[in-house]
């Protein structure tokens, strides 16, 4: 019966939800891995959306999830953890307005126990809060990879000295010595862009001078 009070024309609230994509995601025992998927509430009323993973596979990881803030697809420290607002025991996101959207982060943390080659597949489900038989879901497969395996190699050269300068110079007060320090992938997994730091603390007495590895301009790092 759509009639409102009075004999009026009522309305009746129509509860849905879009949840994608599906995804192939790799990573490595003992980190963590991100898969960001697409939350759009298409029914006809405000709605939220209760979050709920299940693990099957090799390993099971444990699963947290995210509002994607900013949208750069990764965890940051602007990014709204979700949580289970309405005691129902799943997290749950914001309300969202019909055809509103947002990104969903989940983060799932691979044991340390796990091995390269071990395959998982997880399903996280998207209900609608007010009617659960609303939902959606999405299935993220994880690949375990070998990890990288960094080899540091630090040499020093003497460059000259305040007695011999440059013929057979030796380390002794007042020399030069030229450091140089390398890193080397020996292993079969890959290294993420912009993830290694490199700490090298200045001995005492010593003072630090930065030269160009590859003629003038070419900076301090070579990449070979």
């Amino acid at each position: 019966n759509l009639s409102g009070c009075g004999g009026g024309l009522g309305s009746t609230a129509v509860h849905g939800v879009s949840f994608t994509p599906d995804l192939s995601l790799s990573g490595i025992a003992g980190q963590s891995v991100t898969g960001a998927h697409v939350l759009t509430n298409t029914g006809n009323a405000n709605d939220n959306f209760d979050l709920s993973s299940a693990s099957a596979g090799a390993f099971a990881s444990t699963v947290s999830y995210y509002e994607d803030v900013d949208g750069s697809g990764t965890v940051t420290a602007v990014d709204i953890l979700l949580t289970d607002t309405d005691s129902d025991g799943d997290p749950d996101t914001r309300v969202l307005a019909p055809s509103e959207s947002l990104t969903i982060l989940v983060l799932y943390d691979v044991p340390g126990s796990a091995n390269p080659g071990d395959v998982a597949t997880v399903t996280t489900t998207a209900a609608s809060d007010a009617q659960s038989l609303a939902n959606d879901l999405v299935t993220d497969t994880i690949t375990l990879v070998p990890p990288p395996a960094l080899l540091v190699t630090k040499l020093s050269t003497v460059v000259r000295d305040p007695v011999n300068d440059t013929s057979n110079p030796k380390s002794i007060p007042g020399s030069e010595v030229e450091y140089s320090i390398s890193i080397r992938n020996e292993g079969a997994g890959t290294v993420d862009s912009d993830s290694i730091a490199i700490s090298d603390p200045v001995p005492a007495n010593t003072c630090l001078v930065v030269l160009d590895v590859a003629g003038p301009g070419s900076g301090p790092i070579d990449f070979v």
